[in-house]
């Protein structure tokens, strides 16, 4: 990917869409979209072969509003990043496909995390107010939206949108708790 990604920057710098000077920033940006990109494909494939297609997209959407602002582990390579996605994906998929759980139980189990990340799923760095500040507020607003949407989910008694929603805040959860674990085992 960082081979495609400097090419791309190399074909804007001689376009003169952008100056050598921010030849690093364009790269690392198109490798991390080049990536990204790649993950996505590889996940809706499987959605569309589990014909999960729209579990699979709402996975996205919960997955990206959330985790962007909460934290959590990051893999240290892009392979171990693809892999454990994928995985984390299927898993869900599997579950909004053939786990039957009882409508109540998944929103209480969804109201459960959304507190959970609410008080604990904040941006970490104490170094940097206003980051902190923007990460949380961000956080927050997309966790009440995400809320609202299990809540007409579960009136609407859509159980397999409903179990991917839930099953979202509890990736979200445990991928906290296991960055936070790190964080103090490398402290140490």
């Amino acid at each position: 990917m960082e081979k495609i990604a400097r090419k791309l920057t190399h074909y804007i710098i001689k376009e003169h869409i952008i100056s050598e000077d921010e030849f690093e920033v364009y790269k690392y940006e198109f490798q991390i979209a080049l990536e990204l990109s790649v993950c996505i494909a590889i996940c809706m494939i499987i959605a569309i072969w589990t014909q999960s297609f729209i579990e699979g997209v709402l996975f996205w959407v919960f997955f990206f509003n959330i985790r962007s602002y909460s934290g959590g582990i990051h893999m240290g390579t892009y392979g171990k990043c693809l892999v454990s996605s994928c995985i984390v994906f299927f898993s869900g998929i599997l579950i909004a496909k053939y786990w039957d759980v009882n409508l109540d139980l998944l929103l209480l189990i969804g109201l459960v995390l959304i507190y959970m990340l609410w008080r604990c799923g904040l941006y970490q760095d104490e170094g940097d107010r206003k980051a902190k500040i923007y990460f949380n507020n961000k956080l927050r607003k997309r966790l009440v939206i995400v809320g609202i949407a299990i809540m007409i989910l579960r009136g609407l008694e859509i159980r397999s949108y409903m179990e991917i929603s839930t099953y979202v805040l509890f990736v979200v959860w445990i991928s906290l708790c296991i960055g936070e674990v790190r964080k103090k085992i490398a402290s140490r």
